[in-house]
């Protein structure tokens, strides 16, 4: 009548559970809990004994911690420079406006196959005109500064 929980079968859960905890609330924490979950899982699946699992685990949580940790916090923060750097790179390149932009309010252009944020050096821009783009903003390296292309 109830299935029988194995270890794998508890390591797998635990591990989508910390996954689906992940989506919920993007902490970036819970994402490498559910890595050492698959550490153990694996280990489970290779009949190793429950401190072979638990070791496991706890190794690839560390170690994933340690390495991924920085580099997913300056992805995910909107703060790592190679954003910057490409939006830096787009500028002179000539893209569309799909949202309204306004110098005082923030529109949406697409530019080399991507959505960006993006505000007005000349006035009112209307959706599906041709802009060129700047520069970026000072403050924000994903906004983008666009004019009409001449």
């Amino acid at each position: 009548m109830f299935a029988v929980l194995t270890a794998p079968l508890l390591w797998f859960g635990a591990g989508v559970l910390f996954c689906i905890l992940e989506m919920l609330v993007p902490a970036g924490a819970f994402l490498f809990f559910a890595a050492g979950c698959l550490a153990g899982w694996l280990a489970a699946l290779a009949g190793a004994g429950l401190t072979v699992q638990i070791l496991a685990a706890v190794a690839v949580c560390i170690i994933s911690l340690l390495v991924l940790r920085r580099r997913l916090t300056a992805v995910f923060s909107g703060n790592k420079k190679a954003d910057g750097e490409k939006a830096c790179q787009l500028t002179g390149t000539v893209g569309v406006v799909t949202a309204p932009v306004r110098p005082d309010v923030e529109g949406q252009v697409q530019v080399a196959g991507s959505y960006w944020r993006a505000v007005s050096e000349d006035g009112e821009l209307g959706a599906g005109e041709e802009v060129r783009i700047t520069g970026q903003a000072a403050d924000d390296a994903m906004l983008l500064r666009v004019r009409r292309s001449h």
